[in-house]
């Protein structure tokens, strides 16, 4: 496999983390969502799937967005 570009979704998909600890409260402080397409876009979306990924993030208390 040749060197994956970090633009590309690959690249975001290439590694995962594990959860160690699933019972800890996590109140994530600090969002930057940006618009547009492929991996450089970071919407409600991406951030719902991030915060939901079996990491128990009950909170999100920061959130910015530079677009529209």
């Amino acid at each position: 496999m040749g060197v994956l570009d970090p633009q590309s979704d690959a690249w975001l998909a290439s590694v995962q983390e594990d959860v160690i600890d699933p019972d800890r409260v996590i109140i994530d402080r600090h969002h930057h969502l940006r618009a547009g397409n492929g991996p450089m876009k970071y919407g409600v979306a991406e951030l719902l799937a991030d915060v939901s990924d079996g990491h128990r993030v009950k909170h999100t208390v920061f959130m910015e967005c530079h677009s529209s």
